[in-house]
């Protein structure tokens, strides 16, 4: 399983705008809102298990938390660089999930070291 996000564009209303936000480029609004998506898949099939949306200046770290409910005990999840969060992974291996997330070599030889 992984948890990974998307940034989407919505059509160009007034609701969606506020709702979802613009992103800004080079000191430049967007020319549509954007909606975040942060999804629960599987790696093999790409089987989108639950997702959630939100803003596109909210934190992936925050909207994946809906998604921890997804997770059944057991499961290896991966998730990339985005994701390197000591409190989001207590969270996720708190009820006995397997987490394994991307970060740098040397990070994960010292936190994952025997002994």
């Amino acid at each position: 399983m992984a948890i990974d996000g998307v940034q989407l564009d919505v059509p160009d209303t007034a609701d969606n705008e506020d709702a979802f936000g613009r992103g800004v480029s080079q000191g430049l609004d967007a020319p549509y809102p954007k909606v975040k998506v942060l999804g629960l898949g599987e790696c093999g099939t790409h089987a989108v298990i639950d997702a959630h949306l939100g803003g596109v200046l909210v934190d992936e770290r925050e909207l994946a938390r809906p998604l921890l409910a997804s997770v059944e005990p057991g499961m290896l999840v991966l998730a990339d660089r985005g994701f390197y969060s000591r409190e989001f992974w207590q969270e996720a291996t708190a009820t006995g999930r397997i987490a394994v997330a991307g970060a740098v070599s040397t990070e994960i030889a010292r936190s994952h070291r025997p002994g």
